[in-house]
């Protein structure tokens, strides 16, 4: 009797455990398969355009800017342009919340620019400068997240018309809130940059102004989304600003497309700056 009722009340432990590990596992699948849901939405909702939200892409980009009036030689030469496609890469190093990410541009430039390489203000090509920046960003929960970083930009051009001449760098600081409230994937964001020539070709321009660029993006329904975030810079030699509007309108396809129009306007400008550009863009998230 002893036997049989130790062997019944094994029998019932054994039955209790695996029942407990039955409901852990569909417990532990639960959390799982709502974390990847999550993880699959944010990638879906994330177009490339937060600063503290890196992904592996790599994007195709035609920007069409009008430049001011130029006079060479005594003459004024009007309808000056520049047309610029830029191959961006980057590369995610580390995951969340630390990541560390890598940032490449490489521009080839059309423009009828006037200089002293280009008298009559015929059109010319070749590369622009290159750009590359390492960034560090720390996401703290689901709605902040900051990231510091620099930037980059190498007298590569091929051409005066091309380039600044000069060796930047560009020290980066930046603040994200998202609004899960309105919807995943829309956000405010800031970012400071300070722009300074450290060497270069001593007869262009020195660099040195503060770029502050206020954003915020909206995403809609059927992964349309709505984005501004105007780059508004301020000159320190001579004092001057420049206040832009700007608006992008894209589309997200799944995870892994995405593409672009935005259209920027010089609001607040002086005589020598564009008055106002337009930029396409296909990117690829991987």
């Amino acid at each position: 009797m002893l036997g049989k009722k130790i062997k019944r009340n094994a029998s019932k432990n054994r039955s209790l455990t695996l029942g407990m590990i039955t409901a852990l596992i569909c417990i532990m699948t639960g959390f799982i398969s709502a974390a990847t849901l999550d993880t699959e939405q944010e990638d879906e909702a994330n177009n490339g355009e937060d600063f503290t939200k890196p992904v592996n892409r790599f994007d195709v980009r035609l920007q069409l800017k009008t430049l001011p009036d130029d006079t060479e030689s005594h003459e004024t030469f009007d309808d000056r342009s520049a047309e610029t496609l830029t191959l961006r890469t980057d590369w995610v190093l580390s995951s969340k919340p630390d990541q560390v990410y890598l940032r490449f541009d490489l521009p080839y430039v059309w423009s009828n620019k006037t200089n002293a390489q280009n008298k009559s203000g015929a059109v010319q090509s070749g590369w622009g400068d290159f750009l590359a920046q390492a960034a560090y960003v720390r996401t703290f929960n689901s709605q902040w997240a900051a990231g510091a970083g620099m930037q980059m930009i190498f007298p590569t051009a091929t051409g005066e018309a091309f380039g600044n001449g000069k060796l930047q760098l560009a020290p980066t600081v930046a603040v994200r809130r998202e609004f899960p409230e309105i919807g995943t994937g829309s956000y405010s964001l800031f970012v400071l940059r300070q722009f300074v020539s450290v060497s270069g070709d001593k007869d262009r321009s020195n660099i040195n102004y503060l770029q502050v660029q206020p954003g915020f993006n909206l995403n809609l329904p059927n992964n349309w989304f709505l984005n501004s975030s105007p780059k508004i810079n301020y000159y320190f030699y001579p004092s001057r600003w420049f206040v832009p509007l700007d608006l992008m309108v894209g589309k997200k396809f799944g995870i892994h497309w995405v593409v672009s129009v935005e259209y920027q306007y010089g609001l607040i400008r002086s005589s020598d700056q564009y008055q106002q550009w337009v930029e396409a863009r296909v990117g690829y998230f991987f």
